[in-house]
């Protein structure tokens, strides 16, 4: 069954991603700037070459000591945080959009106690419950900040800075603890070219704060044996795993994803009972946090998270109606392909209750799907899905562009499409992610005509699945998949090993 299952798997996404590849030479990358499809895949072409190259002179030196593997680390890491800082100071924007909502409610909660000092969208969180974590977590990181004398807006950036680094540093144990740490190595190297890293360092918000929580959840569950028992080291692991779910799906919910496709995976490795143990184990904390979390956070008075609200939170119905465009409409991509849209935004809210106003998404939804037709809504989640899994951006330069701290940089021409300076920043991070799309495939060609996987492979390609299914029925922007990246860059290093092991075992 399990065999079945991954080759299922397989299949599938080698179709899905081979449509996307496929169709991005005739369908825009992005509605927000054109791309040259060809000079994209040639692009990509020579970065895959430089990378064989690199992984080759990486495998061809002696063994690594664990000194000269320090050495590397810390080289790595001030060339990474050096370009991270750069950015920041070209590039800082003023807390817009929802980030900035919960950045100043968050300051003045943090600094002065409460949030009645903010005029900023006070009723915010009850109407988005889902971002009660991440302005929690915003409070803690202000104070802490506020006491050593760090301003409110450097906090978050450092602390944004701090996230983005340690998922690549759990994403390089991890490869390490999986292949070796010359593999390792050339996970940091495809790192070190993927531009949304640097792009998204003075951005806050769930996309950045919910990556360690992904790759983690992978990374703790491979030190969990099929043989599994229920001894101290793997109930700790499963607690652990619990915990860091609960905390990485307050505060980005895909991040679910991930441990979903772990349980399939101990499903089909250990025996019910077994596996019975191992979900009770996990659920358990996250139950216990959940009722804690709600009564001291949510259901707190003092921070009043229900104000100037009878709905509730709102209706989620409202982002599956966003994820597809009115086709009486003539937005001519302004949506981006089931973006968000304040249209469907306002017309929601102007229900006179909330039941009504799930029953006018779902109606609507419908609505809209007849209109297409069956190949026309094909068509649409095709573009929808190119739209998404072929920006290398992942919207970091739209989000750059709200709010500008420093308008008159000179070196903002880099970031706007209007400039022809942006090309350079462009094709690289489109190189980047064609790439990813060549490397899945070949990937899940490997997979097919070996029949070799690990339960790791298994539950990267799952997760990454769950992903692109989900995203093409929600309000989607290609930024949403950036949390997902270590989960990407494990299934390139991965393609790289399998592929170049099984030619050189052909030559010999």
């Amino acid at each position: 069954m399990k065999d079945k299952l991954f080759k299922i798997i397989n299949y599938v996404v080698l179709f899905i991603f081979t449509w996307i590849f496929i169709n991005s030479f005739f369908r825009e990358s992005s509605t927000f700037y054109h791309i040259n499809p060809w000079i994209s895949l040639i692009s990509s072409i020579v970065m895959l070459g430089a990378w064989y190259f690199i992984y080759k002179l990486i495998n061809k030196a002696k063994k690594i000591t664990m000194k000269k593997e320090i050495i590397f680390l810390i080289i790595f890491f001030m060339i990474f945080i050096g370009i991270q800082i750069l950015i920041i100071n070209n590039f800082k924007v003023k807390p817009g959009w929802d980030f900035g909502v919960i950045f100043e409610n968050a300051k003045n909660y943090a600094i002065y106690g409460n949030r009645h000092y903010t005029d900023y969208y006070y009723s915010y969180f009850s109407w988005y419950p889902n971002n009660i974590m991440l302005f929690s977590i915003f409070c803690v990181i202000i104070k802490l900040g506020h006491i050593v004398g760090i301003a409110p807006f450097d906090s978050c950036i450092i602390s944004n800075v701090l996230c983005i680094n340690i998922a690549i540093f759990i994403l390089y144990l991890l490869i390490r603890k999986k292949f070796d740490n010359k593999k390792a190595m050339f996970a940091m190297i495809i790192s070190l070219c993927f531009l949304p890293f640097y792009l998204y360092s003075p951005i806050f918000y769930s996309d950045t704060f919910s990556l360690p929580f992904i790759v983690l959840l992978l990374y703790l569950f491979t030190f969990i044996p099929n043989d599994f028992k229920c001894d101290r080291k793997n109930i700790i692991l499963l607690i652990l795993i619990g915990i860091i779910t609960f905390v990485g799906k307050e505060i980005k919910m895909t991040v679910i994803f991930v441990l979903l496709a772990i349980l399939i995976n101990r499903f089909l490795n250990t025996k019910v009972k077994s596996f019975c143990k191992q979900v009770g184990i996990i659920l358990l904390p996250i139950i216990i946090l959940t009722v804690i979390y709600n009564v001291l956070v949510v259901n707190n008075k003092t921070l009043d998270f229900k104000a100037d609200n009878e709905w509730g939170s709102f209706p989620k119905t409202t982002w599956v109606m966003m994820g597809i465009e009115d086709p009486d409409g003539d937005y001519t991509g302004h949506n981006s392909y089931g973006g968000y849209k304040g249209e469907d935004y306002d017309a929601t809210k102007a229900q006179p209750t909330r039941k009504k106003a799930i029953k006018y998404n779902i109606d609507e939804y419908f609505r809209r799907v007849e209109g297409y037709g069956i190949f026309g809504y094909a068509n649409y989640l095709t573009n929808k899905a190119v739209n998404a899994w072929t920006e290398g951006l992942y919207y970091s330069n739209i989000k750059l562009s709200f709010y500008p701290e420093n308008p008159d940089n000179p070196n903002r021409k880099y970031i706007d499409s209007a400039h022809d300076e942006f090309k350079y920043i462009e094709y690289f991070a489109q190189a980047w992610q064609i790439s990813f799309i060549i490397l899945i495939i070949l990937s899940c060609i490997y997979n097919i005509k070996k029949k070799e996987y690990t339960d790791e492979d298994m539950i990267v390609k799952l997760s990454t699945l769950m992903l692109l299914l989900f995203l093409l029925l929600w309000e989607n922007r290609s930024r949403y998949l950036f949390h997902f990246v270590p989960i990407f860059i494990y299934i390139m290093v991965e393609c790289y090993y399998k592929v170049l092991n099984s030619c050189k075992k052909t030559k010999e």
